[in-house]
């Protein structure tokens, strides 16, 4: 029973390693867009990276950042503004590797729970589980930078001051 629980709390803690680095990556990702923003508006030359490349977040985050640095050799006059900017960029990168170092974890904690249970699945349904697993993730990434909840908070926030 007890190789059972250490098993969920890997499982869970594993995943979370996984989760929540992808979060902060996401959240750089979006302060870069934000500040690379004031550097041009809708210009056809730096056409937006795709959502689609989240399927993927390392490769996401990499391109952002190539976008990010086209944008500001063209837009940022000295050393040391590019400087700055260049460490800012360098966190989602770093944040990103953390979250596929969790990810690539999640795949050994998966395993090691179903065996920690008895369970025996096919390497096909093991590598559908740890997607399910992976999307599951990115949904709750999306959900908690959501503008919608975001704007929901912000309410609540506002509502709860209102009424002191």
């Amino acid at each position: 029973m007890s190789d059972q629980l250490f098993a969920c709390f890997t499982f869970v803690g594993v995943w979370l390693l996984f989760v929540f680095p992808l979060y902060q990556g996401v959240l750089e990702v979006l302060e870069q867009q934000q500040i690379i923003s004031r550097f041009t508006e809708a210009n056809a030359k730096y056409p937006p990276v795709s959502p689609w490349y989240w399927l993927i977040p390392p490769l996401k985050v990499i391109k952002e950042k190539h976008r990010g640095i086209r944008i500001l050799h063209d837009s940022i006059g000295s050393q040391e503004e590019y400087h700055q900017i260049f460490q800012f960029l360098n966190k989602a990168v770093a944040w990103c590797y953390i979250a596929l170092a969790g990810m690539l974890n999640g795949f050994v904690a998966t395993r090691e729970l179903l065996r920690a249970f008895s369970w025996s699945v096919n390497p096909l349904s093991m590598v559908a589980l740890n997607i399910l697993i992976i999307a599951l993730g990115m949904l709750y990434v999306y959900y908690r930078v959501n503008h919608h909840r975001e704007q929901r908070m912000i309410n609540k926030i506002a509502t709860k001051r209102h009424h002191h």
